[in-house]
């Protein structure tokens, strides 16, 4: 059987510009407007390192991954139009 990780961390280089664009959208929820600008304003130093998990519930795991730091969401967690004009690349 094959071993899957309870964590992972992913470099990620956003495209800046469409994340300025995406947060300030009137249809996200303030909640995760404010989570996607914490995200933009560490990514305008170049990448951020982010570090996701898997939830447990019982002590079994579930397949999706959730940044396991809750002061910025990124792209993987939002909606799917905002996730793929978002990623410059991911390493």
């Amino acid at each position: 059987m094959r071993h899957i990780p309870n964590t992972f961390v992913l470099c990620e280089y956003p495209d800046v510009g469409t994340l300025e664009k995406i947060w300030r959208n009137e249809m996200i929820i303030p909640q995760d407007q404010i989570r996607l600008c914490n995200y933009r304003k560490e990514v305008c130093e170049g990448r951020v390192h982010v570090t996701y998990e898997r939830k447990a519930y019982n002590n079994n795991y579930y397949g999706r991954y959730f940044p396991r730091d809750g002061r910025y969401s990124g792209p993987f967690t939002s909606g799917a139009p905002s996730k793929l004009p978002c990623l410059g690349r991911v390493t």
